[in-house]
């Protein structure tokens, strides 16, 4: 039982996709509201900010969230 902040690592040749995930509301029970931030890295290592995701909000998912099913299904 419970829930708080992590981070996924999620591999998309030849970038990598990073979601942070910060967990809020009641995570003793496994968190009510998570806010996901995403970052692509290149080859070189240059960062891309993707932007923020809130799932307590009524905006669709992003792009890069939705298409993240191993990240999603880990966070």
């Amino acid at each position: 039982a419970g829930d708080g902040d992590d981070v996924c690592l999620e591999i998309r040749a030849p970038d990598y996709l990073y979601i942070f995930d910060t967990g809020g509301g009641d995570c003793p029970s496994g968190c009510i509201n998570h806010q996901y931030e995403g970052f692509s890295v290149d080859a070189s290592g240059n960062i891309s900010d993707l932007g923020s995701y809130s799932n307590a909000s009524s905006e669709a998912q992003p792009n890069w969230f939705a298409s993240a099913e191993n990240c999603r299904s880990f966070l």
